[in-house]
């Protein structure tokens, strides 16, 4: 099973791999699924947030895991503080947008690294951190923004499903084009390797809305072609065989 024509090409010009049956299965369904009892109550205790009218911005955060800290250039200490900073410098430039922080790690808000940070971002009016953790937290985050930014992961993936802006952050103090160099499956226009570049996106989303979903569209086609339910689908080849 293989979700497009784009990543089954992919896998035939490997070498090492050998492919004899091969179905395009399509990505499960993921924008249909009803709200879970903790999700509910997470909306419950943040409607005004998530209710907003204004234009929502969501950073996506790598985790602070102990043994990356001196070792991995994308969650290191440094890498971590710097897009805090980066975020609370966003704010100012951008007072009209409403930016919400989330981590995919338990203790990263609680990490006494970055209290000089996260302190200073308990202060700023249009910046919002949600330390929640339940299943699927970053998957209902994103339902409720306009614009996701974060390193690369497959979030991004998901983003580029469903349609939903996105931005990607690859750039760190000494070192960029961390997805580019390897992948190229998004298009150049959502990798950003620079505070600058970065910024020249949001502002484009901002101000050509129209233009910056129709290449959000032709990516998606490129890579995802159109809509599939691999659910359905899996689910029917194999009861085909079985039957």
């Amino acid at each position: 099973f293989c979700v497009s024509k784009y990543f089954l090409k992919k896998l035939e010009n490997k070498e090492n791999f050998i492919i004899k049956n091969k179905i395009l299965s399509g990505f499960y369904n993921i924008d249909n699924n009803e709200d879970t009892p903790d999700q509910k109550k997470f909306f419950a205790s943040n409607m005004n947030i998530l209710n907003s009218k204004k234009i929502k911005v969501l950073f996506i955060l790598y985790p602070d895991e102990i043994f990356d800290d001196k070792i991995s250039y994308h969650s290191s200490d440094r890498a971590n503080k710097s897009i805090l900073n980066e975020i609370i410098n966003l704010s100012k430039i951008y007072p009209e947008i409403q930016f919400s922080i989330i981590s995919k790690s338990k203790s990263f808000f609680k990490n006494k690294k970055f209290k000089r940070f996260i302190n200073k971002i308990d202060s700023i009016e249009n910046i919002f951190i949600f330390d929640d953790h339940f299943a699927d937290f970053s998957l209902y985050m994103i339902k409720y923004h306009d614009l996701i930014i974060g390193k690369y992961s497959t979030i991004m993936d998901k983003c580029l499903l469903i349609e939903k802006p996105f931005l990607i952050h690859e750039y760190f103090h000494n070192f960029n084009k961390q997805i580019s160099l390897a992948d190229d499956h998004f298009d150049s226009f959502f990798l950003n390797n620079s505070n600058k570049e970065l910024i020249e996106k949001i502002n484009f989303y901002l101000n050509s809305k129209e233009q910056f979903f129709d290449k959000l569209i032709a990516n998606k086609l490129k890579v995802l072609g159109e809509n599939q339910d691999a659910k359905f689908i899996i689910r029917n080849k194999i009861k085909s065989l079985i039957i």
